[in-house]
């Protein structure tokens, strides 16, 4: 036995495969759960109610069964929180695995999985695609299943270790060499990829798969699904990643919160990671050149190197943190755990770790670490060698 009374291995292994509806979570996850004698879960199962879903995991937990495969969308770090939370109060290492073009910067490898992930959803549905979903069904919008795909996979967030989990695995769903399959599409998947950053309307290239009833829009779609790999590819490599991971020690786990803490943290989550994300190389490298995050950004000199600073009412006013009734203090409290942090709370340079500068009597937040040149020249850095 460890000191504290804890397992030389962890308790047990939890892993959130997380994804987009039809990526293919279900058939991976639940293959993995049998052959590691575990179990997987789905929010599905029970009718999408979040609350018996966590229900059935925590007594999952008391039971110690291992490895426990949460199969849901996961899109973001408050999303996932209350898993993480309740898993690591049971001893628990946590981990998270998801199909790698949804956060990937490759414009045609990201509308691939977007169009085989219908092709996944849409194959399941029957009786005029009524049922075989429990969930995401079609009544009288035979494109609601794929707007809510597409919202799901523009709300993606990936997350990071140690940041958030104690380890990633990002997966590739798809062919290596997509060519002969976007040769089989009638439009480029980097166009299908610009009009997807556009806003929430579906690609036009998608649009014209739902004209017709539902079992002439299913044949066109399920053509999609020839981007993906062989699901028994995936199961392979996964099973490797999670036979290494169960075998890992365990960290004693941190004192149970309350249901109004882990409220309190999710909202604190999102909060920290969006700030995050706002400085970020991937957020900086789509601004405006006229926009907020340009003209409100100052560059302060600290340890005789420059760098760039926000005031705190730069990110209560972003949109997605004003909806949250994020304050200033907020804001600040969020910049100060970032930088107690080891990591930020997303992947690669979609998030960055934060600190609070002073100066003049005033408050600002700025990256810890230097901006690569190119968020620099965005942000019109007056100095780039003393800002490096």
């Amino acid at each position: 036995m460890a000191s504290g009374g804890y397992d030389e291995a962890a308790r047990g292994l939890l892993v959130l495969l997380c994804g987009i509806p039809g990526c293919g979570k279900d058939l991976i996850g639940r293959s993995c759960a049998q052959v590691l004698n575990g179990a997987a879960l789905s929010q599905d199962e029970h009718q999408g109610n979040a609350t018996s879903t966590l229900a059935k995991f925590e007594s999952l937990l008391l039971q110690g069964t291992s490895p426990i495969i949460v199969l849901r969308n996961g899109v973001d770090v408050g999303d996932r929180l209350p898993y993480v939370i309740s898993a690591r109060r049971s001893g628990y290492r946590v981990t998270a695995v998801w199909p790698e073009e949804i956060s990937s910067d490759q414009s045609a490898r990201r509308a691939a999985i977007f169009l085989a992930s219908l092709a996944g959803c849409y194959g399941r549905l029957s009786e005029g695609g009524r049922s075989g979903h429990e969930t995401l069904t079609v009544t009288d919008n035979l494109s609601k299943p794929a707007q809510v795909c597409l919202n799901f996979l523009q709300m993606f967030r990936a997350p990071s270790a140690p940041g958030e989990v104690d380890a990633v695995c990002r997966m590739p769903f798809l062919q290596s060499n997509l060519a002969s399959f976007e040769e089989s599409l009638t439009g480029k998947l980097s166009d299908i990829q610009t009009d997807m950053c556009k806003g929430k309307a579906l690609p036009d290239f998608v649009k014209k798969a739902f004209v017709g009833n539902f079992e002439g829009t299913k044949m066109k779609i399920m053509k999609w699904g020839e981007a993906r790999r062989s699901s028994e590819e995936i199961i392979t490599e996964l099973l490797v990643f999670l036979r290494n991971q169960i075998s890992i020690k365990a960290v004693p786990p941190p004192p149970a919160p309350t249901a109004v803490d882990t409220k309190r943290l999710q909202r604190a989550a999102k909060i920290r990671a969006a700030v995050e994300h706002l400085v970020s190389p991937f957020n900086l490298s789509a601004c405006r050149e006229g926009g907020t995050t340009v003209t409100l950004c100052r560059w302060l000199t600290v340890e005789d190197r420059l760098r760039p600073a926000w005031p705190s009412s730069y990110f209560a006013g972003a949109p997605q943190l004003k909806k949250w009734g994020t304050t200033a203090q907020d804001v600040l409290d969020a910049a100060q755990e970032s930088l107690d942090a080891l990591a930020p709370l997303q992947e690669g340079d979609k998030g960055v770790r934060v600190q609070l500068l002073n100066q003049e009597g005033a408050v600002y937040v700025s990256p810890v670490d230097p901006l690569p040149e190119a968020s620099l020249l965005k942000l019109r850095c007056p100095d780039i060698e003393r800002a490096r």
